[in-house]
């Protein structure tokens, strides 16, 4: 299979088995009952959103949802409080001028994965772009903005 070909059907395979990969327990989380104060909290979050799976570790609260056809995980505190989300995104919902940069800076990389990060402080564009065997995130505000560029982990 041609290497386009293996990453379209590796994209195609994960939008299927995501929800159910999702749906189990991870080592150190497990799946549970979620007080009233979470839920509340999730519901003025994500009034939308449809809950897949609450996981709990050990000081945090995990929900895996859909929100608008996209696949999303926020996590809160024991309080009820928000402290994180990221969302699965597709190049389609890259800024321009984000995808500009990355074509005038990155010649011949191909963007191979898209988040959308947000804390109570920080609205972040995780792109993560690949070129043979060098792969990298780069990292965009919401508006294209560039910001920097982070190596992955071995």
């Amino acid at each position: 299979m041609p290497p386009l070909h293996r990453k379209i059907f590796f994209v195609f395979s994960l939008l299927i088995i995501a929800p159910n990969l999702w749906a189990q327990n991870t080592a150190d989380s497990v799946a549970v009952e979620v007080p009233e104060i979470i839920t509340k909290a999730f519901k003025s979050k994500y009034p939308t959103g449809k809950i897949n799976i609450w996981l709990l570790s050990a000081d945090h609260y995990e929900a895996r949802f859909s929100m608008q056809d996209k696949i999303t995980m926020a996590e809160f505190e024991k309080n009820g409080n928000w402290v994180y989300s990221e969302t699965e995104l597709t190049v389609d919902d890259v800024p321009v001028k984000s995808l500009d940069y990355i074509r005038d800076k990155y010649p011949g990389y191909e963007i191979t994965f898209v988040t959308r990060e947000e804390n109570p402080y920080d609205k972040l564009l995780i792109t993560r772009i690949e070129k043979e065997n060098d792969a990298f995130d780069l990292v965009f505000d919401l508006k294209g903005n560039f910001l920097n560029q982070e190596g992955l982990e071995e």
